[in-house]
Parts: C-alpha cells; structure tokens; sequence
C-alpha cells in the first residue's frame, strides 16, 4: 500500500490502516504500508504504526515520494 503522495490523512483511515494490518496479519497476507518519510506529518501519523509490523509478514516503511507527487 503506497501513501507516498496522499496529502491528508483523517483519524478514520488510520483506523482503517490499522484494521488492514490486523487482517493482513490474521490471513497471513504480506503486506507493506509505504510513506514519505521526508514529510513529518505522515512520519508523525505511520511511525506509531510500526508497533504493529512484523518483519517479512507486515513493514511499514519510509520512502522518498514519488515521482508525480506534488
């Protein structure tokens, strides 16, 4: 899952991060949660989300944006 560009982010869809992560974790699935690192406003909402990786199962990661972002 790449957030590297999105330019807000509510309560409700930290929820929905987090409930994903939880799913993903149940069924097994792999997943990555990526994130601008170099924006402190996604560090600040995806940092305490690290809690809940577990490595080679769920990462969450920082990333430089991507091209195209604004």
């Amino acid at each position: 899952m790449h957030f590297e560009d999105l330019e807000y982010l509510n309560s409700g869809t930290v929820m929905a991060i987090v409930q994903t992560i939880h799913r993903a974790k149940k069924a097994g699935v792999p997943l990555e949660i990526s994130y601008c690192g170099a924006l402190e406003w996604q560090r600040l909402s995806f940092d305490p989300m690290k809690v809940f990786a577990l490595p080679g199962a769920v990462d969450i990661v920082a990333v430089a944006r991507s091209e195209g972002g604004t």
